[in-house]
């Protein structure tokens, strides 16, 4: 069943009202979005189901979306700073030019997932899983990524100033350019990382 489809099946889904005509009275988008809005607080708890979610943009400033089922959604643009996502599934969503600041991801699963551009800058992602993420300019400056699996993941002109990386699995990434002035990487697993021009030695 396609998103318009499951939206329909359930009225209440969290961006029904941001389709036309699934909500007569939403005269415009500032209606809308405050209506998304209502919904989101009414899912502010561990474990809601926001899977192939349309949340572009949308203002997730510190919300607890610990355990959150967000597969595939569409989180472009979207605020996400000082928000709980904890053991959060993101596999595959698209999180370009999100902002994370501060945001806690111990644990949480982002595999396949794309950071174009996203602001990560004093995150938590300890022990989660980057497996193939698309980091390509992203902002990770004092981020924890300590634990945390990054294979085959493209860091290209990433900003990795002062972020921990102890004991994160690199292997097969793609670090060319990338900004790593002051970045810990203790017992960090570098094997057939490509370190190609990353400025790792500006101190």
């Amino acid at each position: 069943m396609d998103r318009k489809a499951t939206q329909a099946w359930h009225p209440s889904h969290p961006t029904a009202a941001l389709e036309p005509g699934n909500r007569g009275e939403a005269s415009n988008w500032g209606e809308a979005a405050r209506s998304l809005h209502l919904r989101l607080k009414n899912l502010h708890n561990a474990g809601a189901n926001l899977s192939q979610a349309d949340l572009m943009g949308a203002n997730l400033r510190g919300m607890d979306l610990s355990h959150a089922n967000l597969r595939g959604a569409n989180l472009m643009g979207a605020d996400l700073s000082n928000a709980n996502l904890q053991y959060a599934h993101l596999d595959g969503a698209d999180l370009r030019s999100s902002n994370l600041q501060n945001a806690v991801l111990t644990g949480a699963s982002l595999k396949d997932a794309d950071l174009f551009n996203a602001n990560l800058g004093a995150a938590c992602l300890k022990q989660a899983d980057l497996k193939g993420a698309y980091l390509f300019k992203a902002d990770l400056h004092d981020t924890n990524l300590e634990w945390s699996d990054l294979r085959w993941a493209n860091l290209r002109h990433a900003d990795l100033t002062a972020a921990c990386l102890h004991r994160a699995n690199l292997a097969q990434a793609d670090i060319r350019d990338a900004i790593l002035q002051d970045t810990q990487l203790a017992q960090a697993k570098i094997g057939e990382c490509n370190l190609h021009l990353a400025h790792q030695l500006h101190h």
